[in-house]
């Protein structure tokens, strides 16, 4: 019984994650200013370009 209340938990946990997700975007997408949006977009563009560098093993600071 106990080990099912764990599950409970990470399935709420897994969708409050996914609206906060959702959330996110709605709020990303409906920008108008085009220059906070361009902001808004290199900044996504910077965290994916440091994820794959850290993947391939090119981020030295990650060691």
């Amino acid at each position: 019984m106990e080990s099912l209340r764990g599950r409970d938990f990470v399935a709420t946990q897994s969708r409050l994650t996914s609206i906060f997700a959702v959330l996110e975007r709605l709020v990303q997408q409906s920008e108008t200013d085009p220059e906070v949006r361009l902001i808004e977009l290199q900044r996504q563009r910077d965290n994916i370009d440091g994820e794959m560098q850290r993947i391939r093993g090119d981020d030295l600071s990650a060691l």
